[in-house]
């Protein structure tokens, strides 16, 4: 069944999605979702959430509201922010983490932070850390991720290193 034009008219408005994002492992179609802040053009971004989720947390920032027209997993966020922000929001949320590495040592400069953290990424897959039984390729799709997401702040395409960062988000939360 293709997809409501006028219904994605109405969730996106004329703005691009530059984030499509899986947050949480969780098999159930979402019923809620939550937006969040308002960005000018619309929310920032929009969180579809099943019943157990939406209970668990409580404290997500944005109205919850109904899930109409999309039945898309519990966990699917569609992000509407600057590439700048998306990064940001990757490396707060799991990258940091999985790296050992702040954002905040290299100013800003997102071909630094990614190149950084795709050399400790690789260096940790080189030592043997396979993440050997994980579905979706464990560590080492997350590396290949990285390292495009690198690639692409290189290149100065920051919009496509979001992009790369969204698929390893989905990899690492299985990892």
């Amino acid at each position: 069944m293709p997809l409501d034009q006028n219904l994605l008219r109405r969730l996106f408005g004329d703005r691009d999605l530059p984030g499509l994002r899986i947050v949480l492992v969780c098999p159930v179609t979402a019923t809620a979702v939550r937006q969040g802040p308002e960005s000018g053009t619309g929310p920032a971004w929009i969180a579809y959430l099943c019943p157990a989720h939406t209970l668990a947390l409580p404290a997500w920032p944005g109205p919850l509201t109904h899930s109409a027209g999309l039945h898309l997993p519990c966990g699917t966020v569609l992000d509407f922010r600057a590439p700048e922000e998306l990064l940001r929001s990757h490396a707060d949320l799991w990258l940091s983490k999985l790296s050992g590495l702040s954002p905040e040592v290299s100013d800003g400069d997102w071909s630094d932070v990614l190149g950084q953290a795709y050399e400790v990424l690789s260096a940790r897959l080189d030592e043997g850390d396979k993440g050997d039984g994980v579905e979706g390729g464990g560590l080492s799709g997350i590396v290949t991720m990285a390292g495009m997401a690198h690639r692409s702040a290189v290149a100065g395409n920051l919009f496509q290193a979001a992009l790369s960062l969204c698929l390893a988000e989905t990899l690492a939360l299985r990892f």
